[in-house]
């Protein structure tokens, strides 16, 4: 029996038999059960009590079977346990008794049980969750939590036969797990195809909203949610299975309201938590304020690091500039800048000088790796990876490419990682913004700073465009090192 009719069959809600009628789209989130599932939702689009009945489900049906919930506050945990869970063990079909039932533990007779807890985004390192071993994760409220405990709720289902995965949120920002995951998802949008033969992906973006209901964003006639299917706009091969589910493909919804929030909402309120995109609504990402944070009174230089990694972004014009970035983890969650310097002029078009330097910075910081940008660079990185072969350490060219439908790919065939460019800058302002990221005193560090505040950013559905009225080369080579130490340490996960 398919999931989708289990719950039916099983579960009751608010006196009455569980039903998913006039819910068409539900029926592939409940049937597919891969390793990792997303759910990518505007508010009120029943993610919770999805997720509370797949596992009040498996709880009565499989023996000893174990829920792990995480969300990152007290209070949510607590709805969930109370509001969600436990009304559907209590009425369902399949009788079976609590012998425990508090709100961040609950224990059925057939040895089944469910842990709520939270982990705080402002908290690091967070212990609540450590030590369980579960079948099932479920993390709420995901563009909240912080990327560095993902992995560690992770491992509490490395020992299951089953090893499920939920992860369910509203669109974020773009620096939010949530968007990280979306993007090395399937990206599944529920798409309606009009009369006239247009294909209407729902929730994308506002064409499809009027007053009378969802229309076909070309010639405007009506559509009906009964008659879209789930169309995957992402990768074949990725690694998770994501959905998609705005508002506006819920059953009954009153699209009256939908066209007030429209105009009553900021842009950025209206598309997360009504369409459930990820969006920004930034000019300059990265303020006086954030870098001021970062600043240490630490002067620029190489720093004794036991490893460190190495970002490069080259300058072969005469105008132009190289920029060369070290930096290191110095604790699991904290990044830092140690060194940026430029070469400049007619020194920047001395190849050999600039790869004799490369390798100067190279042994003095103990890099094993350097990921230096594709580009005009290329036939410099040939030189160079043959140069820091000698000293046993490796090149991996970056090409930026415009596409933002993934994160980044690596071709192990090249040693090249393909990066979207706004992502790439994303990834390291959201580092910044986040305070996971230090920085040497700034007036020690040239250009540094007037680039990155000089930095203006587009708002975008799903992307974000930067643009920059100097300049940017330190800036990238500082992301192309963030990047690269975030990959080569694991952190990068999410």
């Amino acid at each position: 029996m398919r999931l989708s009719d289990l719950v039916q069959k099983l579960l009751s809600l608010d006196g009455a038999p569980f039903s998913l009628k006039g819910r068409p789209y539900l029926a592939a989130v409940y049937n597919t059960l891969p390793h990792r599932k997303l759910l990518k939702c505007g508010r009120q689009t029943e993610k919770s009590t999805t997720a509370a009945a797949i596992a009040a489900t498996a709880m009565l049906i499989q023996q000893g079977f174990r829920v792990l919930y995480v969300t990152p506050y007290d209070m949510q945990a607590r709805q969930f346990s109370i509001d969600r869970l436990s009304p559907f063990i209590n009425t369902a079909r399949l009788k079976t008794e609590l012998i425990v039932d508090n709100v961040k533990l609950k224990k059925l007779k057939n040895d089944s049980s469910f842990y709520a807890r939270c982990a705080p985004p402002t908290a690091a390192n967070s212990e609540s969750f450590r030590g369980i071993s579960s079948d099932f994760i479920i993390v709420d409220e995901l563009q909240n939590m912080r990327s560095d405990d993902l992995p560690a709720i992770e491992q509490c289902i490395s020992r299951s036969k089953y090893k499920w995965r939920l992860f369910c949120g509203t669109g974020g920002t773009y620096g939010s797990p949530i968007a990280s995951i979306w993007y090395d998802s399937t990206q599944c949008e529920w798409t309606i195809k009009c009369k006239c033969g247009h294909e209407n992906p729902i929730g994308i973006d506002e064409s499809n909203i009027s007053e009378e209901g969802l229309i076909c964003s070309k010639c405007h006639n009506k559509l009906r949610v009964e008659d879209g299917r789930w169309v995957a706009y992402g990768r074949p091969d990725a690694l998770w299975l994501g959905f998609h589910i705005p508002q506006l493909i819920l059953p009954n919804v009153d699209f009256h309201e939908i066209c007030i929030w429209q105009q009553k909402y900021s842009k950025a309120k209206f598309y997360q938590e009504v369409l459930g995109l990820i969006y920004e609504d930034i000019e300059q990402p990265i303020s006086p304020a954030v870098l001021a944070k970062c600043e240490t009174d630490r002067v620029n230089g190489i720093q004794s690091r036991e490893q460190s990694f190495i970002g490069i972004d080259w300058g072969m014009e005469y105008r132009s500039r190289t920029a060369i970035t070290v930096g290191t983890f110095i604790s699991p969650s904290k990044f830092s800048i140690d060194y940026i310097m430029t070469i400049e002029g007619e020194d920047a078009l001395d190849i050999d000088k600039v790869i004799s330097q490369v390798i100067h910075i190279v042994t003095s910081a103990r890099a094993k790796y350097v990921l230096a940008d594709f580009g005009v660079g290329h036939q410099v990185n040939l030189m160079l990876a043959k140069r820091l072969a000698d000293v046993g350490s490796y090149l991996i060219e970056a090409l930026f490419v415009g596409s933002h439908s993934y994160r980044y790919k690596y071709e192990n065939k090249y040693r090249r990682f393909q990066i979207p460019r706004s992502w790439c800058l994303s990834f390291f302002f959201a580092g910044l913004r986040q305070g996971r990221i230090e920085l040497p005193r700034l007036d020690t560090v040239p250009y540094f700073k007037d680039e990155i505040l000089s930095i203006t950013a587009k708002e975008g559905v799903d992307s974000v465009k930067y643009e920059s009225s100097t300049t940017d080369d330190t800036v990238f080579s500082s992301a192309l090192c963030y990047f690269l130490a975030s990959y080569m340490t694991g952190k990068i996960v999410y």
